[in-house]
């Protein structure tokens, strides 16, 4: 069996049927992941980091971000405050 056959049947076990239609592409800039498509090129998604020092982890980044929040409210209004 050729190796791209055992990749296809082992993505098709796993339920991954899309794994050989589209690819990741990530920016080395802002670390932005594009999904595109391998027939045409189109991009079917774009994943931007949750967080600027991400952890790899998109949930730990999700939860960390949510951690946060409490607090880059509290300072939003504190700088609002001072301006009136």
């Amino acid at each position: 069996m050729v190796a791209a056959e055992r990749l296809r049947n082992s993505s098709a076990i796993l339920g991954d049927e899309n794994m050989d239609e589209t690819f990741k592409v990530t920016c080395p800039h802002c670390d932005t992941i594009l999904i595109v498509q391998r027939r045409d090129g189109k991009v079917l998604e774009v994943r931007k980091p949750l967080l600027e020092e991400s952890t790899g982890d998109r949930f730990e980044d999700a939860f960390l971000k949510v951690k946060k929040r409490p607090k880059e409210v509290d300072e939003k209004i504190a700088a609002a405050r001072q301006k009136e």
